[in-house]
């Protein structure tokens, strides 16, 4: 791998499937319509910007190089020998692009083994050729991956060209209208671009909407995220090349290695123009920084020089700026940079220099395609195909990393403010946060925000405690005061005596150096939208784990991003005090102390408590890597797509309720003038598609995280139903059957949720029966389908039979098989899930919902408690992010359930269970091996839609060995959590189990079980990755 793929790769995402979604300033309806109609009344041919000049498919590639510089034209047509079935007498293109991919391979060539020959085999013919001493060019037509053949009638309109470019197609031949097997001309998207410009000068309506910001239309390429691919200048001319055609694209960004200012770019036309000319190979060794001298493009520039900012443009630009710049400098895309680049010595050490994305011809028609209503806009289609071809061949030889490991203790994803995982990439590790090791607890600076209470909610914490603690007391903060009294109330359960304190933050705090202090029965003060009631429950330092487990099991803390709102409220000297030193922590967790989870067998152990008010925290928060200012932290957080104004937090909500109803006609990926389209008061929608027609918005209920809605779900059956124990049908995740156990009368667990345990149940349910007539035997039954993490699943026909027989309610978490893939509602009363997990997808926002049945016979009681006590605790600028983040949440669930199942048959080839004998992996959990009839029951099966697998899958091993090699080796983030874009990887039963093991053992949940959740990355990168942990493994048990 050479230094440049290397730099690259902090400059872009491992990969750019996963699109920050558009977020249209919408114009007017009437504008758009008017303007669709415009264009469609205007033909392709008036565009045609290109002859086209034709080469015989025998010509040598040498001569077609010589051909395109000596006619001084970007593209030839490759004649066939005889017409295609499409009536066409060319068999493919040949452009710059494609000279850049012959160069390199025969650049490096001789670095091929013959294996890897095997595995290209176009590569392979054209090595042969050149070994023979003729390239024809029909070998490479097209081998760039960049140039397919696209042809429209005579008759197309421009409609035509933005369905075609929009989806990364470059160039469009245009039919004659007498004959089909004749071409008048070429059209370009640079020729569709130049068309626009004109059309806005006559159209003072679109003169208007291009006058809007780069930044606020938040193009799909404009962060950077969205492969920014660049190289630093003392790189080589080869480098470049190599980089081009590995990445798919046609141009890349030259970086001083010094201030990390973007100096220039070279493209594949400058490699054709001035590599192809020269008699030598040493060209190809060039440093950029002289080669870049050469590149005479001045257009554009305001001196004449080749210099920032020729190529660029800032966020802030307009877009109607951008694409003169385009035309300009005829340039396919532009690089754009902040304002105020970082000054690292080492721009690309850090990620970028200065470098925020690129904008692109494509990006600017796709937004034009979306405005005009076209469907299926995908600008990085092409882009992600090329990549995905030059990741297959790549040599088995080359790395085949998904994506790096994150230091010990840092955020995941990195550099993420609220990020909902953390890094625990080795299994000493994980079990080094268990077991409280120095080494693990002084790295965390992130975690999941049940377990992990995040540093900006810690120094409020710190502040209320200095400013209102008594005797060293210790306080939890909430946003309610209904949530703080539960608190309380749990706390007196475990006779622990506690007071609560009710206080309102406004903006004017910060001046006059107070906070409100009002009476906990006074109504919420709402005469500053800015303002924020918070609510602190202070109990005596020595009841902080106790307190935690409220905080852990309900998931109703406050948001992070909510603590964040507070803080920038407070006085200074609060904010410097809440910041000091904290005395040094216990080695233990609070949340871990007395984390028993299921078991019965014994007592927790005494542990100290700690003297951190919010144990796990670094002492020297200043020092932290990923400490960032508030305009830094706004802006990466912003990386996943631009967010909405809080204005807009009832629309977010009520789009996010249609979303998880199923009762959106069609899921908009934009907004209309800072509106969600989705969260449209006005906006028509259908009848739902989650498998019971009559759901509607209002049976779907927000929550703050999963667990908060499992939580409520139980506290709302108690309320409803008569009191009795629930069920707990399979093994569950931890805090499911802590809340059935700590809330409520009690709970039987039925801890295998295989279909002999249902006749276990069937005999309790009789017994409580016949004991108790006339009353419901148990109150409810809640189970995961699937179960986390042995992916099993419940028959769901059979329990529905047993709930209506003996009156009790069904209560689903979907969250596993979501409903995408699986129709569970239909069998439940209430159905829960956590948002936070692949709905969410990106890892930066927690989030809940429950959903109520309205064809169960306990729906309308159900409904009218909700409807009277509901209490919205989901922070309004959480709900922006969840809302923006799960736009796509179908297209990156079918990509994820593909890429599963991809790696889990791999996986199950080499496993026991699949038949290989001396394997190292003993069993693949996963629904399409594990209770498979169960959850064939609801895998959705109609035309046109079929429900996957699901994205998360466990493995158990041979040997302890073999688990910590395989884990140890896998090239992806670990840490807890899933459902990511990203593939993530734990240890499963170390951290959710490590004070019980042999007790979840006795559920077939192994002590070396590791857990993965897989992601949107290239399917054959996630096999070469999982190859490369399996070999780990074996040699691991050879030795």
């Amino acid at each position: 791998m050479t230094t440049s793929r290397r730099q690259s790769q902090s400059l872009s995402s491992s990969w750019t499937g996963d699109l920050a979604p558009l977020n249209l300033i919408s114009p007017p309806a009437a504008d758009s319509e008017q303007w669709t109609k415009d264009w469609g009344a205007i033909l392709a041919r008036d565009l045609i910007d290109s002859r086209i000049v034709i080469v015989d498919a025998d010509t040598s590639v040498e001569d077609a190089c010589d051909t395109l510089l000596a006619e001084d034209i970007l593209c030839l047509a490759v004649k066939s020998q005889s017409p295609d079935a499409t009536g066409s007498p060319y068999l493919g293109l040949f452009d710059f692009s494609d000279v850049n991919a012959f160069l390199t391979l025969a650049a490096t060539s001789h670095t091929l083994l013959p294996e890897d020959l095997l595995e290209k085999p176009r590569s392979s013919e054209i090595v042969s050729a050149a070994r023979a001493g003729r390239v024809e060019v029909h070998l490479v037509s097209n081998f760039s991956e960049k140039n397919p053949l696209e042809t429209l009638p005579n008759d197309a309109t421009i409609l035509s060209l933005l369905e075609l470019f929009s989806r990364g197609t470059h160039r469009a031949l245009v039919r004659s209208a007498s004959s089909s097997d004749e071409f008048v001309g070429m059209v370009s998207d640079r020729g569709l671009l130049t068309w626009f410009a004109s059309y806005a000068t006559k159209t003072p309506s679109l003169q208007l909407f291009l006058s809007n910001s780069l930044h606020s239309l938040s193009l799909p390429s404009l962060n950077i995220y969205s492969a920014v691919i660049g190289t630093t200048a003392s790189s080589t001319v080869l480098d470049a090349m190599r980089l081009m055609s590995e990445e798919g694209v046609s141009s890349v960004a030259v970086i001083d290695d010094d201030s990390g200012a973007l100096l220039s770019a070279v493209s594949v036309t400058d490699i054709g123009k001035l590599v192809v000319p020269s008699q030598s190979k040493q060209i190809l060794s060039t440093p950029l920084h002289l080669f870049i001298s050469l590149i005479k493009e001045s257009d554009g520039s305001t001196d004449g020089a080749d210099k920032y900012p020729v190529y660029s443009v800032s966020p802030s630009s307009r877009l109607s700026y951008t694409i003169e710049k385009l035309l300009a400098t005829n340039a396919h895309r532009l690089f754009v940079t902040t304002e105020s680049r970082p000054s690292s010595p080492n721009p690309l050490s850090t990620g970028y220099g200065g470098l925020s994305g690129i904008v692109s011809i494509v990006d600017i028609l796709s937004l034009f395609a979306r405005l005009a209503n076209i469907s299926d806009i995908d600008p990085t289609r092409m882009q992600r195909h090329r990549r995905a071809s030059s990741t297959s061949s790549q040599s088995s030889m080359s790395e085949p990393i998904i994506t790096s490991n994150i230091p010990l203790g840092l955020s995941v994803p990195p550099h993420t403010p609220h990020a909902i995982s953390v890094s625990l990439p080795t299994w000493r590790d994980n079990v080094g946060y268990e077991e409280g090791e120095k080494r693990v607890v002084d790295s965390m600076v992130s975690g999941y925000p049940r377990f992990f209470i995040h540093l900006s909610i810690q120094k409020l914490a710190r502040i209320f405690e200095q400013k209102y603690g008594l005797k060293g007391e210790r306080c939890m903060v909430f946003a309610t005061q209904r949530v703080a009294e539960q608190c309380r109330s749990f706390l007196q359960t475990r006779s622990v005596n506690s007071r609560l304190l009710s206080l309102l933050i406004c903006p004017e705090d910060k001046a006059n150096g107070r906070i409100i202090e009002r009476d906990s029965r006074t109504p919420p003060d709402s005469s500053s939208a800015a303002s924020a009631n918070v609510h602190i429950v202070l109990f005596g330092p020595d009841s902080f784990p106790v307190a935690k487990e409220f905080w852990q099991h309900t998931g109703m803390g406050i948001s992070s991003r909510l603590a964040e709102h507070c803080l920038s409220m407070l006085p200074d000297d609060l904010t410097r005090a809440g910041t000091s030193s904290s005395p040094p922590i216990t080695p233990r967790f609070p949340a871990k102390a007395f984390n028993k989870h299921y078991s019965v067998k014994g007592q927790a152990k005494s542990t100290s408590p700690p003297t951190s008010p919010f144990v796990g925290s670094p002492t020297k928060e200043a020092s932290v890597e990923e400490t960032l200012d508030p305009d830094h932290s706004v802006y990466l957080e912003e990386r996943y797509g631009r967010n909405l104004p809080l204005a807009y937090a009832a629309s977010a909500k009520r789009a996010l309720r249609r979303r998880v109803a199923g009762v959106l006609i069609r899921d908009n990926n934009f907004d209309c003038q800072g509106e969600p389209s989705a969260g449209d008061k006005n906006l028509v929608v259908g009848p739902s598609s989650r498998g019971v027609a009559d759901v509607s918005e209002n049976d779907v209920f927000l929550y703050p995280t999963g667990m908060a809605a499992i939580w409520n779900a139980h506290h709302i059956a108690l309320a409803v139903r008569p009191a009795a124990k629930s069920v707990c049908f399979g093994f569950p995740y931890t805090d499911t059957l802590k809340i059935l156990q700590k809330w409520g009368p009690g709970c039987y667990f039925f801890g295998e949720g295989i279909d002999s345990e249902i006749d276990d149940l069937e005999a309790v349910l009789e017994q409580e029966a016949a004991r108790n007539p006339g009353t419901p035997p148990i109150l409810a039954l809640f189970t995961e389908f699937p179960s986390n993490p042995l992916l099993r699943s419940a028959n769901l026909p059979r329990l529905r039979a047993l709930a209506d027989k003996y009156d009790f309610l069904i209560i689903i978490d979907e969250t596993i098989g979501n409903f995408v893939n699986v129709e569970v509602l239909p069998y439940a009363d209430i159905v829960v899930s956590s948002l936070s997990k692949v709905f969410s997808g990106v890892a930066n926002v927690m989030g809940g919902s429950l959903v109520l049945n309205p064809g169960r016979r306990h729906y309308a009681a159900l409904k009218a408690y909700l409807d009277s006590t509901f209490e919205d605790l989901y922070y309004d600028e959480d709900s922006l992010y969840m809302e923006r983040n799960s736009r796509d949440f179908q297209r990156r669930i079918r990509i994820i359930d593909i890429n599963t199942e991809t790696v889990c048959d791999f996986l199950r080839a080499h496993s026991v269970a699949g038949g290989a004998a001396s394997g190292v992996i003993k069993e693949v959990f996963y629904p399409k091996y594990i209770t498979r009839e169960n959850y064939e029951h609801c895998r959705i099966v109609s035309p046109g839609t079929e429900g996957g697998f699901g994205g998360l899958f466990s493995l158990t091993f041979t040997s302890a060995t073999a688990s910590q090699a395989f884990f140890d080796a896998l090239p992806c983030y670990k840490g807890p959590s899933l459902g990511t874009n990203f593939t993530l990887a734990c240890p499963f039963t170390i951290l959710a189990h490590y004070t019980e093991l042999d007790w979840a053992a006795q559920y077939g949940v192994e002590e070396g079980l590791v857990r993965i959740s897989v992601g949107m990355e290239e399917a054959q990168a996630l096999l070469r990755s999982f190859e490369v942990a399996l070999k780990a493994a074996e040699a691991a048990v050879r030795t």
